[in-house]
């Protein structure tokens, strides 16, 4: 297959998470799925120099009503360096996975089928999901997509297409906010699947490594202040009108 039409499954770790990720890293080979580790910046013990001139604090201080913090942006930027890879390697897509991430039955069979390649962004894992009615599509036997009506958190499993990456890229240059995400995903299409083929563990039993310490978000509750800032004034009708015409989904139960 020539390289501008694959669509790679990249982990997204860092240097030392060799432990954690073996976990998913079972997983996938035992699903028959190939996939590249690719190393994630590490913000743990603050950014290095190179960093620092592709992040604006003042910025991302204004749009979250907080200071980021070095894991959040080291996150970000980790999001971005597979967003660049995607348009080096002149790939029509990716699905990105990071290290915590727990794929579900019918994940495989997802892949394979290749419904990933049917939306420009879609979610595998996520937190609370507003979705537009009349947008469910089958996927797979067992598995539909819907049209997200509001962005939906989580970076943890998804799958983008090459503009969309591209898109990703430019709203977050330069990094004022988390990668969960950058620009409105409801302008790239974004989709969810339902039921999720990915979950990931309570961030209370395995803490965020990539990420840092997270808000409540991460548990797919409501962020107001988030939205307000973020999405709120620029697309207030917008909203407005894609709140009339969508619904909540019911939180799934996560795994046993």
């Amino acid at each position: 297959m020539p390289p501008e039409q694959g669509w790679p499954v990249f982990v997204l770790s860092l240097a030392d998470g060799v432990a954690r990720r073996a976990p998913l890293l079972a997983r996938l080979a035992e699903a028959g799925i190939s996939c590249e580790v690719i190393p994630a910046l590490d913000g743990r013990a603050g950014l290095p120099a190179e960093a620092e001139a592709l992040i604006d604090r003042d910025a991302a201080r204004r749009r979250m009503g907080r200071p980021m913090r070095d894991a959040e942006f080291a996150c970000a930027l980790s999001h971005l360096g597979i967003y660049r890879l995607i348009a080096e390697r002149r790939l029509a897509g990716a699905v990105i996975l990071e290290d915590d991430a727990v794929p579900l039955p019918g994940f495989a069979a997802f892949l394979a089928a290749g419904a990933h390649r049917r939306a420009p962004f879609l979610q595998f894992c996520y937190g609370s999901a507003r979705v537009m009615r009349g947008t469910e599509r089958e996927a797979i036997p067992g598995v539909v997509t819907y049209e997200l009506a509001l962005p939906a958190a989580l970076t943890v499993a998804y799958s983008v297409s090459a503009p969309a990456a591209a898109a990703l890229l430019r709203a977050a240059t330069p990094v004022a906010a988390t990668a969960d995400w950058p620009c409105d995903t409801t302008r790239l299409g974004a989709r969810i699947v339902v039921p999720k083929l990915v979950h990931r563990p309570t961030p209370s039993v395995v803490p965020s490594t990539i990420g840092g310490a997270r808000r409540a978000r991460d548990l797919g509750l409501p962020d107001p202040k988030m939205r307000l800032s973020r999405f709120v004034r620029r697309d207030y009708w917008r909203r407005w009108w894609r709140k009339r015409g969508s619904f909540w989904l019911p939180e799934e139960p996560g795994p046993a």
